[in-house]
């Protein structure tokens, strides 16, 4: 029973993602970061929603996230850890964090942590994933 709750609560909550979706600020921008050294800068379609966090436009309907999350309904955070509860998150549905520079609507937001799809193309700000795992509890 607990597991049914807890599977319908992150459906919920990635449908409430695609119905506030068109209320978050939606465009082209850029995902600034290093790879080896090397300046890379990726365009990208995103979205930024009224609490700040970022993700792929191609989220608002939901990506490998959204299944991830309900296969793993009892992802372990640890306090003692290095690195974000989110990007512990991100690490533990076996994804990939990243802190990138974001540019949005000529503003450039620094150290903003994304955790990525398999894909590459699809991401979700590490925050999203700490206030869902926190709703959880």
């Amino acid at each position: 029973m607990k597991n049914l709750i807890r599977s319908l609560f992150v459906l919920f909550s990635f449908c409430a993602i695609t119905v506030t979706a068109s209320a978050d600020d939606c465009g082209t921008g850029k995902l600034n970061y290093k790879n080896k050294n090397i300046a890379v800068s990726e365009e990208v379609e995103i979205c930024k929603n009224e609490y700040s966090q970022f993700y792929a436009k191609k989220c608002a309907n939901g990506c490998e996230f959204t299944k991830a999350l309900k296969q793993q309904t009892e992802v372990e955070v640890e306090d003692a850890t290095v690195g974000s509860p989110g990007g512990q998150i991100c690490q533990e549905l076996g994804f990939d964090s990243r802190l990138v520079e974001v540019e949005f609507k000529k503003t450039k937001t620094p150290h903003v942590d994304l955790c990525f799809g398999k894909d590459k193309d699809s991401f979700v700000s590490t925050g999203f994933l700490r206030d869902l795992k926190g709703s959880l509890e």
